[in-house]
């Protein structure tokens, strides 16, 4: 019986990604990406914002943490999955993520002007999208 399990997103960054080194120095970056869908109550449409956890393995955590900012246009393609582990205060915790297999820069975050601030430049450019390499079910540590 065929199956799939593809997801398609794109929205606006919630914060900074966050990058770790595994001890295989296989690089995992995270990252909360907001959608927004319009629901009508009454006679009036209202935006409602969706959040989704978006992790990335290898050359895609490395591009999402040199390029990706808070406030960003982000596209991500990758494939649901959901993870269980036991909390700290013993109770069963279940999380929902999409393991990334292409991340794209759509637009940058507007920059915001102070009075009286001078605007610094970027220290680097964005790098160009490049190949991307899937991990392995070895580097996935759950």
């Amino acid at each position: 019986m065929p199956n799939k399990n593809h997801v398609e997103l794109m929205g606006h960054l919630g914060r900074d990604p966050e990058t770790k080194f595994l001890p295989s120095g296989q690089q995992l970056t995270k990252f909360s990406l907001c959608t927004n869908y319009n629901v009508k109550r009454g006679d009036e449409w209202v935006s409602t914002p969706d959040w989704h956890n978006i992790v990335c393995w290898g050359k895609q955590a490395e591009i999402a943490a040199e390029q990706f900012r808070k406030g960003d246009a982000i596209y991500v393609e990758g494939r649901l999955t959901y993870r269980s582990w036991e909390g700290k205060d013993g109770n069963k915790r279940t999380a929902a993520e999409i393991i990334a297999s292409f991340c794209w820069l759509l637009a940058p975050a507007p920059k915001e002007k102070k009075p009286n601030t001078r605007q610094e430049p970027e220290s680097q450019p964005r790098r160009k999208q490049e190949d991307y390499t899937p991990p392995t079910e070895e580097d996935i540590p759950f």
